[in-house]
């Protein structure tokens, strides 16, 4: 997508067109000038307002409006920290200097970028009234503005990204359906949660009243990754809902740091709420309780310092000193993959590795890292033998069991029904041990078909991770005719592949075909091919994410009359990542005017990336078809870089949020395109791309190792593909060094059956 590149300037120039930096629009004319698709690049100084600015035209999906301010040369400041901005001299000043003058934003599909908006009388800098997005901006107010808020917000849903915001300590900020990714709050008197509010990576700093207020009658409520520092009363306080909701009174405070708390740090009213918890959290100097109410009572693992955590919380610098408990102990986020988090602190700033320093035996180019991902840098600096880094950092061991899973006279078991029938802590007899399951195609068919009844994944207490794969030599790598499958052989009421209660353990699910053979049928609601829960778990307890990758799931048929929906994936009540998946033949017919075909649901925080979904369809016309849909509970979902065709209804879920990068044959879809356009062959299940395909070459280059669906490197520094498949130009076939191997002591059990 490329922008019309227009110029403002405090005083314009020359033809005043906006073409030119020469010929710059000024700040007025370009208000009432700009195009869907023009990119307002207004140069550093100070625009104080001369009149009310209310935009009148919105861009479109395929051509936003950007308002992006610049120094020197545009663009000049996409990169660089907000923190070392002077306001007027380095970025563009928009100043509120008259009560009658203001700007009411209320322009659709805009980004807006590198500006400070200023209110210097009695009025909000900014007012927001639309889904737009801000980043690294500045919002500030310099007089004693008493009611008014620092930023008037409207229920649409913007989101803030490494923004700032300054009050004058009297004010309040009044936070409607708004998302906030490492921003600061700085002097205000409070932050007012009147509707869906999200703050992640956050820090709330000098606060002469309570930090954040939420009526849980008003949406979900997610704090995550935050810092609450000099706080004059309660840090986060609760009001009770009286109508609870699935999508209301949802409450997540996970990963936060409460240093320096005059009331209580967590307060909460214990009755009317739905779905609520406290999980990881780390406190410091707090006057009151850190759990007042105690209705945050769900598994909160919480962290107290008895020494200030801070480097320098007075210098502003809120890392984390290496002596305290929330070092390193940070819970991953919800939608990431293993290990991805294991050198993250509790809070919103992270502290900083050692560069690698290559040992005096290694050569420039070549990087050995012996260990595992979360060994710490030292070893690699210090050249030490692996005995002394055991010694110094005592490394504790985690002990992996291997099963193998096949026909073969020298598998373990013969099935996964016998293993998981066996699967209990007798069998892995150390806590906290890794699992691998390891299935092989023993049969020389194309296909072995390796469960003909429903299967369902549950760790024993013991289990740590769980691994389901498929040898290297077995599995499908993106032919639907190959590899190692669950299926059915006869008409079934269940799902195929079901994950139950998990005690915590991450999971992850990979290579396998999951098919329904078209039999899922006969009830009122009919369940998905792949069904992901707690198990008897209740409540939204924060726990590691399920991992689905490069799997294909297909051939759901619900058959009876009532039957609601078959999902090909479904997030249930904990987080999950789909990576590198196909979708196909999704297919409901029951008559019921509730019956439903989704192919894709992205539950509760849920991430769906790089995953090709087609031919999702209900035959009833009173029905509804989604390929990817968005989640019901008021926690949204991610969905990136996927491909949606052959829906007989939308490509795309309205309800999605956070999504990039979309394929679809519909007008839901950001690019347009046809499944016989985007598929080598999408009637046989051969989704490979065209060269021709509009999802060729979409996604930004990034150094990234990561596969997809035969296995193979996305090359990096390469534009990359949605969907499962990549272009071959874009593979990267050289080897991955280090090899992929544990270090961990393998158990290699008894041979079983």
């Amino acid at each position: 997508m490329a922008f019309n590149e227009k110029y403002v300037t405090v005083t314009g120039g020359g033809l005043h067109d906006g073409s030119s930096e020469a010929n710059a629009w000024t700040f007025d004319e370009a208000w009432s000038n700009y195009s869907a698709g023009d990119r307002l690049n207004i140069k550093a100084g100070t625009y104080a307002l001369t009149q009310i600015m209310n935009p009148w035209t919105n861009g479109t999906v395929t051509a936003p409006v950007s308002l992006r301010g610049y120094k020197t040369t545009i663009g000049d400041l996409d990169d660089r920290p907000s923190s070392q901005w002077v306001d007027g001299t380095d970025v563009p000043l928009i100043q509120t200097t008259n009560s009658s003058y203001y700007i009411y934003y209320t322009a659709q599909f805009s980004i807006i970028e590198n500006i400070s908006f200023e209110a210097t009388v009695a009025r909000p800098a900014i007012y927001v009234r639309s889904a737009a997005l801000y980043k690294r901006c500045r919002f500030v107010s310099v007089s004693t503005i008493g009611v008014n808020p620092v930023v008037d917000l409207g229920s649409n849903y913007p989101k803030f990204v490494d923004c700032y915001f300054e009050g004058s300590g009297s004010g309040y900020q009044s936070a409607k359906s708004v998302m906030f990714s490492g921003c600061v709050f700085e002097n205000f008197y409070e932050i007012q949660s009147n509707g869906f509010f999200g703050a992640f990576d956050c820090v709330f700093k000098n606060f002469t009243n309570a930090g954040v207020k939420y009526n849980a009658n008003n949406g979900a409520f997610q704090i995550r990754g935050c810092t609450f520092y000099n706080i004059a009363n309660d840090a986060i306080s609760v009001t009770a809902a009286t109508t609870p909701s699935s999508s209301y009174g949802i409450i997540q405070v996970e990963n936060n740091i409460f240093h320096t708390i005059s009331g209580d740090a967590l307060k909460n009213y214990s009755s009317g709420h739905m779905q609520l918890f406290a999980k990881n959290n780390l406190f410091y100097n707090v006057t009151g309780s850190n759990f007042a109410n105690d209705g945050f009572g769900m598994s909160r693992d919480e962290q107290n310092d008895s020494t200030n955590p801070f480097v320098d919380a007075a210098g502003g610098d809120f890392s984390l000193v290496s002596g305290s408990n929330g070092y390193n102990s940070a819970a991953p986020k919800p939608f990431e993959v293993f290990d991805v988090n294991s050198n993250r602190d509790i809070g919103a700033v992270q502290h900083q590795d050692p560069a690698y320093v290559a040992p005096p035996d290694a050569s420039a180019s070549t990087k050995v890292f012996p260990f595992r991902s979360w060994v710490e840098g030292d070893f690699q600096q210090e050249g030490a033998d692996a005995d002394e880094f055991v010694e110094k950092h005592e490394l504790q061991a985690l002990p992996v069991f291997e099963f193998s899973i096949g026909t073969g006279a020298d598998r373990d078991y013969n099935s996964l029904t016998a293993f998981f029938a066996a699967f209990d802590n007798t069998l892995v007899n150390v806590p906290n041990s890794k699992v691998v399951v390891t299935c092989y195609n023993d049969t020389g068919a194309d296909q072995w078909i390796a469960e003909t009844s429903p299967l369902t994944i549950s760790c024993p207490t013991n289990c740590l991770e769980f691994v389901l794969t498929v040898d290297d030599d077995s599995w499908h790598k993106g032919d639907h005719s190959k590899g190692v499958a669950l299926k059915f052989a006869a008409t079934q009421t269940t799902s195929v592949l079901s994950v139950g209660a998990m005690n915590n353990s991450k999971l992850l699910v990979e290579r396998l075909v999951v098919d329904a053979n078209a039999q899922i049928g006969g009830d009122t609601y009919v369940p998905a091919v792949v069904s992901i829960s707690l198990g008897a778990s209740t409540g939204y307890v924060p726990v590691p994410a399920n991992v689905f990758k490069n799997l294909i799931i297909r051939g759901g048929d619900g058959t009876a009359s009532g039957a609601r929906a078959l999902r090909g994936f479904s997030g249930g009540s904990r987080p999950a990542l789909l990576d590198g998946c196909i979708v196909e033949n999704i297919v409901c017919n029951g008559s019921s005017n509730s019956a439903v075909s989704v192919g894709i649901v992205a539950y509760f925080r849920s991430t769906v990336k790089n995953c090709t979904v087609n031919n999702v369809d209900f035959t009833n016309t009173t029905g509804t078809n989604v390929g990817i849909s968005g989640p019901t509970d008021g926690l949204y979902g991610f969905v990136n870089e996927c491909i949606s065709t052959n829906v007989n209804g939308d490509c795309f879920g309205a309800s999605l949020a956070n999504t990039s990068n979309l394929v679809a044959d519909d007008a839901t879809g950001t690019i347009q395109s046809t499944a016989a356009g985007e598929f080598v062959d999408a009637a046989n299940s051969d989704y490979k791309l065209k060269g021709t395909a509009s999802a060729a070459g979409i996604v930004a280059a990034t150094n990234a190792k990561v596969t997809d669906i035969t296995g193979k490197l996305r090359k990096a520094g390469v534009a990359q593909d949605a969907g499962a498949f990549n272009n071959v130009a874009g593979y990267d076939d050289s080897p991955v060094f280090p090899p992929d191997q544990p270090t961990d002591p393998i158990i290699h059990p008894l041979r079983s059956n």
